[in-house]
């Protein structure tokens, strides 16, 4: 059986980022005719591809016997499931497609590039063969992934709400869904996220507990995600306990996930955190 879904992992490599290109397209065409079709087809062709992709990366795994992230291009390609993914999951809960060429075009990017260059390597920590590591992982990155587009869509609501205040009306700004539509889709990746990127780090936790003996471990990467959880958690609520306008929510969205992001770059170099994988 191992085999038999690695042998189909040759060719999914090729097919996956195809798929994703073949997607791309049909949200072209959708974001500048409006045609329903290609929206229709574009999120069924990104539907499929993610299944390939899913099944593409588990073959991976169960061959080299540990979970695919560990070199650069299994990181991107692990990137690109999580953005497709999460992309998904949106246009399912607020049917809105307009903005899918954007991400749907970072996914293919990134799958291209992994695809690319692609090689097998072997595991260097022990901890990238835990099951339970590799679903923290997952969940952490489809967190983080859910975030990261909430923090695009703060952005993407920040120039066009600068764009109707300077009654500058382009092509990209009729196009665009209305700022109350992107309000909602940041609102809802913002809570995707911060649902599994608190899965991902109680799993963490619980895997501190195994190794050391201690729910709470001082590692330096653990301690930011705490913060930054608590941090996310306290202004979702705070936001929607105060109705605060789509403006402010979406300065607070993009600023907050770039500050988490320098932190954790800046922890991965200096830090002392039992996260590092050789």
């Amino acid at each position: 059986m191992e085999i038999f879904i690695y042998s189909l992992s040759i060719p999914f490599r090729i097919l996956v980022p195809a798929l994703y290109g073949v997607s791309f397209v049909f949200y072209l065409v959708y974001f500048n005719s409006g045609k329903q079709y290609s929206r229709q087809y574009g999120y069924l062709t990104v539907a499929i591809a993610a299944t390939f992709h899913i099944i593409y990366l588990v073959g991976r795994g169960l061959h080299n016997r540990h979970f695919p992230i560990t070199n650069t291009f299994e990181s991107f390609s692990m990137l690109a499931m999580s953005i497709a993914l999460i992309y998904l999951l949106l246009e399912k809960i607020r049917h809105e497609g307009k903005t899918g060429l954007f991400f749907i075009g970072i996914a293919f990017l990134f799958q291209l590039f992994a695809s690319t260059f692609m090689i097998d390597e072997s595991a260097h920590n022990l901890l990238l063969a835990n099951p339970i590591f590799g679903i923290h992982t997952l969940f952490t990155l489809l967190g983080l992934t859910a975030l990261a587009i909430s923090a695009i869509y703060g952005l993407m609501y920040w120039m066009l709400a600068k764009e109707i205040k300077a009654h500058r009306f382009g092509k990209i700004y009729t196009n665009l869904p209305p700022l109350k539509s992107v309000e909602d889709l940041g609102r809802t990746a913002s809570l995707i996220g911060l649902i599994l990127l608190g899965i991902g780090i109680l799993l963490g936790h619980y895997m501190a507990s195994l190794e050391f003996g201690y729910f709470f471990v001082l590692d330096a990467k653990m301690i930011v995600a705490d913060l930054a959880w608590l941090a996310y958690t306290i202004g979702w609520i705070f936001v929607v306990r105060y109705r605060l306008s789509g403006l402010r929510m979406s300065r607070i969205a993009f600023w907050g996930f770039v500050i988490f992001f320098i932190s954790m770059i800046f922890i991965n170099i200096f830090g002392d955190t039992f996260h590092k994988f050789s």
